[in-house]
Formats: structure tokens, sequence, C-alpha cells
């Protein structure tokens, strides 16, 4: 028995360890650095040309240790062969000169968006510079007020001053710009890691000490009842999940059909109707319809999971909590087969998959505990209120609006920034697009946001729901 529980043990350590050793392979790299940049507003007025006489001047923060590149609106109109754009940047305060860069004409773009890389990455630390332009005529650049959101306008705090020749113009120019700040948190994953680990042994053996002792424990307690009603809590995901398909010709065909579907809709709504001009937008729509529709089903079902099962439930003894936990697993049957479309689209529009796409199973892990929490808490107040489910699907439908699925968050103003970021499905949505599509590992503190906010939701879904389970016969 002893040989038993060290085997067991030394096998959860081991895999443990292979865990991090990969999550430090996928994740080191990009948490040396953060990567941070700016948004650029729409095109307003014209500098006009851009000459030696007339030098264009733009003051900015830059909340960036390292700055990488800088993207200018440029339109160029005539022959120009020989001229050059010549960009100084300096400091604001004692105009030191940090870098600067002679680009041909022939290099910009004619009438859009020209990317200017800076080779190596200049050191900022976080002050207020100033970008000089000078040309030789036949260039403008375009300078504005408002930010776009697909066919709207919004307007946005202009940051610093913007000068055209001698005279301040109104507004800021038509630029953005890309950096990174130094974050040094790679160091930090194997230190927290063999913690991790040593916090396992720990729990391991207080565990069996208290079984010595004939004490129960609290995962004692998780133990024997998951090693009690594990077989009845498969057969009822897996009863859910034919149900749901019974009598279906495409059967589980919808699960890829249905964002598929949906996407589509949305896609020629938002991208040709409302412009929204969002990079690789198809698969950006596709990853929060996905996640969304699981939260959206695994809920309402989770919802009546106590109702539904009344009869089971006044006659026989089992752990009541099974029920909604049953119906957010065999929804996430669902989640996993619909991601087959989403990358299915990656392929086909070229969106590479890189080694971050392996975090994935963290966002579905930490999606599914809070949904099981959602779902204990309206499960439980559906039992005593049961406008519940109808309440529930005018909410869920607000949720889904306030949620970025298909329009970008920059939309929303600053001011409300912070509250919009504590929608857990906001922080989902966010992490899994940044592995998907951005192709790397989100910061830590969207770790935190993820992991934290799931793990309370269900904690605090399950208190509630013990809490009241024993008067659910007195309803049922």
């Amino acid at each position: 028995m002893k040989d038993s529980w060290i085997r067991k043990t030394g096998l959860i350590l081991i895999i443990w360890l292979a865990v991090v050793a990969a999550f430090y392979l996928i994740a080191a790299d990009d948490w040396k650095l953060t990567a941070v940049m700016s948004q650029a507003v729409s095109r307003g007025v014209s500098t006009g040309e851009i000459t030696e006489d007339t030098v264009v001047q733009q003051t900015f923060h830059m909340n960036a240790d390292l700055l990488e590149e800088i993207c200018l609106d440029t339109t160029v109109f005539g022959n120009r062969e020989g001229h050059v754009l010549t960009l100084t940047l300096a400091s604001a305060d004692d105009a030191s000169v940090i870098w600067e860069k002679e680009v041909p004409y022939t290099e910009l773009n004619q009438d859009g968006t020209t990317v200017l890389t800076i080779m190596p990455a200049v050191e900022l630390k976080d002050r207020d510079v100033c970008l000089s332009i000078r040309g030789e005529g036949g260039v403008s650049l375009w300078y504005g007020t408002q930010v776009s959101a697909g066919r709207f306008q919004l307007d946005t705090d202009v940051s610093g001053t913007l000068l055209i020749g001698e005279k301040q113009a109104e507004g800021q120019l038509v630029m953005a710009w890309r950096g990174s700040n130094r974050l040094n948190a790679h160091l930090w994953i194997w230190p927290i890691g063999i913690l991790a680990a040593a916090g396992m042994v720990f729990l391991a053996v207080w565990e069996e000490r208290s079984r010595k002792s004939g004490k129960y424990t609290i995962i004692s307690r998780i133990r024997y009842t998951f090693d009690k009603y594990g077989y009845l809590l498969r057969q009822l995901v897996e009863r859910d999940f034919r149900v749901k398909y019974k009598a279906s010709v495409l059967g589980v065909l919808w699960s890829i059909m249905n964002p598929l579907l949906m996407a589509m809709v949305y896609y020629f709504v938002f991208s040709t109707i409302f412009r929204n001009e969002t990079e690789n937008f198809i698969v950006y729509l596709i990853s929060g319809i996905v996640l969304f529709n699981y939260f959206s089903e695994g809920t309402s079902l989770g919802l009546m999971s106590i109702v539904n099962n009344a009869n089971l439930i006044t006659k026989v003894y089992m752990p009541k909590f099974i029920f909604p936990i049953s119906r957010t697993l065999s929804s996430a049957i669902n989640l996993v087969i619909s991601f087959i479309p989403l990358f299915f689209v990656m392929l086909v529009t070229g969106v590479p998959f890189h080694k971050s796409v392996f975090l994935l199973p963290f966002v579905v892990m930490c999606l599914v505990l809070f949904t099981a929490g959602v779902s204990m808490i309206l499960s439980t107040l559906n039992v005593f209120f049961r406008d519940t489910q109808f309440l529930w699907s005018i909410l869920i439908m607000m949720w889904n609006f306030v949620t970025p699925i298909f329009y970008p968050d920059s939309i929303i103003p600053m001011a409300y920034r912070t509250i919009y970021h504590a929608n857990m499905l906001y922080q989902f949505c966010y992490f899994t697009r940044t592995i998907l599509i951005s192709g790397v590992s989100p910061a830590p503190v969207n770790y935190l946001y993820c992991l934290l906010g799931s793990l309370l939701t269900f904690a605090f879904g399950l208190f509630i729901f013990r809490k009241y389970q024993n008067q659910f016969v007195l309803h049922l």
C-alpha cells in the first residue's frame, strides 16, 4: 500500500514537471518581453506637402522600454525617384536625438500604411518623444481626432502636440508604433513550478497521514466522491451527449456546422456592411463564437439539470452537483469538436500555427470551470424561482453583446476599459486569440485572470449549491 502511494505521487510529480518544462519551452521567449502597441487615429485632414520648410513634428508618450516599429499613413504623388523622407526621433525633454533614418520615396506606400522597422530596437524607457518628419515635396501625411469602430467614428483623446511647419494642428498624426517592455517573467516559471511540486508532495503526505489516523481531509472526500460516483458521472455525460443528437440526420456534424454557419452570417454583416477591419477577422470571429456558444449551451443546460432530473433526485441518493457538472462536461465535448472548423479556417486563410497553440487546453479548462460554477448557481436559483430560465435567456443575449465576439475592444472608451475587462468571457476570448492569431503566449497577468476568475466562480457556485441542495426536494 505504501509503495502504491509513493508510485502514484511520483508519477504525478513527473507529469507535473513535464508540463512545467513544456510550458517553459512554449512561453519563456514571450515572457522575456511583452509587446506594446498604440492605436492609430483615422484619416481626417492632410498635412499638405512636406518640404524642407514644412516640417511635421508629432510629440507623444512612449509607454514602452523598446521601440521596434513606426507605422505612418503616407500619400506619395508624382515620380519622386531619388527623394528621401527624413525621420528623426528625439527626446522631448532635451531634444537629444534617439534615432534617425532616411527613407527613399520608392519605399513609401503610395496611399496607405508604411511600416518602418527599427533595427536594432531603440531604448525609450517610458518617456515623451518628438518625431520630426522632413521631406523634399511630393509626399503628405494625414492627421485626425477620431478612431474607427467599424463604420462609425469615435472621438479619442489627443496624445501630444502636432506641429505642421510652425503652426499647431488640432489632432495627431495617423501613425502607430510597436514596441516591447522588459518583463523577465520567464525567470519565475521553474521556481513556481518546483514550489507547486513541493506543495503537491506536502498535500500527499498530509492526506496519507490523515488517512492512517482515520481523519477525512477535503482531498480524501473529493477522491471518495469521484471513486464512488465517477462511473455515474461518465454515464450521465455520455447520455447527455447522445440525447442531444438523437434522431438527427447530421448528428455530431452540427457541432462543426453551427459555428461555421454563424460565422458566415456575422462575417458578411460585420465585414461588408459594418466594414470591420480587424486583422484575420474570420479567425477572430469564429474563436469568439466557439467559446461563447459553449458557455451559452453549458449554462442553459446546467440551469435545467436539477429540475429535469427531479424524479431521480427525489428517489435515489447521490451527490446532486453531478447533474450540472455532467451537462457542463457533455457540452465540453462539443466545444472540443468545434475547434475543428476553427483550425480549418486558419489553414484556409493562411494563419500560421505557432507553438502557442498548445496553450489552448489551459483556457479550455478555465472556461469549463467557469461555466460549471455559473451552472451550479443558475440550477440552484431555478429550483426556487422557475423564471430564472427566462431571465437567463435575456441576460445571455446581453452578455453576448458586451463580449468582443464580432468587434474589437478598442472601440470601448478608455474610461470603461477596466470594467469591460472584468468580463471573464472577454479574458477567455483575448487569451485564445492571442495564442492563435498573434502566435504568442499571453502575459502572466492574463493567466492569473483566467485561472483565479474560473476557480473563484467555481468555488462560489459549489458553495451556493451545497448550501441549498438539501432544500431541493421540497421544491421539485
